[in-house]
């Protein structure tokens, strides 16, 4: 569990320092699910998603964290943005 500890660590760090490319918000977000972080990582991932609205991959990462959060209207519009964009 250090392992993540130190990896959660250091992708905070990266994201304080300003970094929001997806490959620091992807992991990131992981890391928040791991330790049950599930509204951070939902924050997460709308911010970024809200910040590239064209990428599939954060509609689908996004679309992911609402059906495991037990929210269907987000994820029914996570959905409908993928396919707008698809």
């Amino acid at each position: 569990d250090s392992n993540y500890t130190q990896a959660y660590t250091r992708y905070q760090q990266l994201h304080a320092q300003g970094e929001d490319s997806a490959n620091i918000i992807i992991p990131l977000v992981n890391l928040h699910l791991h330790y049950g972080r599930i509204p951070e990582a939902i924050r997460q991932m709308e911010d970024f998603a809200a910040r590239n609205p064209r990428s599939v991959e954060a509609q689908r990462q996004l679309a992911a964290l609402y059906q495991a959060a037990q929210q269907p209207y987000a994820y029914a519009r996570a959905l409908e943005r993928l396919q707008q964009i698809s």
